[in-house]
């Protein structure tokens, strides 16, 4: 599994989590995509609300260290860029969600 380069991914929270946790079912196949956003063959965004669901476990479980490590892997990662939530992508999203009845995490 991989995606075509000079693809733009919107990458949700569990794709992280899943990496991060070396989940057996998706890691290897999240590795590849991960490695082409790194390579830049691809760009990525997430949205600061999935940065946030990232940071609660460890929050949760007071581990600093892992905390810090998902902030500084996630802040400084090549390719990948966190986008705010606005207005507009608000809007969108309330479209979304009537739509198709996605659940805002």
């Amino acid at each position: 599994m991989g995606i075509n380069n000079r693809e733009t991914i919107l990458l949700d929270t569990n794709c992280f989590i899943y990496y991060f946790e070396d989940n057996h079912n998706y890691a290897d196949k999240l590795e590849k995509i991960f490695i082409e956003i790194q390579d830049g063959r691809n760009e990525a965004f997430m949205s600061i609300v999935s940065f946030m669901e990232i940071l609660v476990k460890p929050k949760k479980d007071n581990n600093v260290f892992l905390e810090n490590r998902y902030k500084l892997i996630l802040s400084n990662y090549p390719n990948l860029s966190i986008i705010d939530v606005d207005y507009k992508i608000a809007d969108i999203a309330s479209r979304l969600r009537a739509n198709y009845n996605i659940k805002t995490p």
